[in-house]
């Protein structure tokens, strides 16, 4: 009873906080659901018709028993299938890694990120990353992480994706996806 075991978060709380900490997500509250359609690999997505959709919560995507959005249905988001859940089935998959990897919304929230941790450093990328870790994390790199992060900068030709890359690794760390 001392200790808490870690707890995933839920596949809104994952997909809402990568938009907040990108400085992507729309705070726009109540309205219509945000239609889906279906993307060039065949995935459903948050249709950009408005240019705000893909951005908004999570709670207003719309999804409906046979098109879901595959992001937010990796993470055990509740299906239009079962007729009651008391309590979420929460599990630890390959494909949630793959997803995090793979996923358009990554990739879109990791580049806008990295573009404002530069933007706020001036471009300093020993900063960016002390920035990264605060706003990520909520704290600062240790001495090994911050070795770690130069490494993955440094082995890209270019020092922006070698940021964004790291980034990218920190969405997919335990420390985002779980409370502790």
């Amino acid at each position: 009873m001392w200790r808490k075991a870690p707890l995933r978060l839920e596949a809104e709380s994952i997909r809402d906080s990568m938009l907040a900490l990108s400085g992507l997500l729309n705070g726009k509250m109540f309205g219509r659901q945000e239609p889906i359609k279906r993307g060039p690999d065949g995935q459903w997505l948050p249709d950009d018709k408005t240019g705000e959709g893909q951005n908004r919560r999570s709670l207003y995507v719309a999804q409906t028993r046979t098109r879901w959005v595959n992001f937010l249905h990796v993470f055990d988001c509740p299906d239009m299938t079962s007729d009651s859940q008391q309590e979420r089935f929460r599990a630890s998959l390959p494909t949630q890694s793959l997803a995090l990897m793979n996923s358009q919304l990554v990739l879109r929230t990791t580049k806008a990120f990295t573009a404002k941790v530069l933007e706020e450093s001036n471009n300093n990328r020993e900063q960016a990353v002390n920035l990264a870790f605060q706003e990520i994390y909520n704290r600062q790199p240790t001495v090994k992480e911050r070795q770690i992060a130069e490494t993955s900068i440094a082995a890209e030709s270019d020092p922006q994706e070698g940021l964004r890359l790291f980034v990218q690794a920190m969405f997919g760390a335990n420390n985002f996806l779980y409370s502790y």
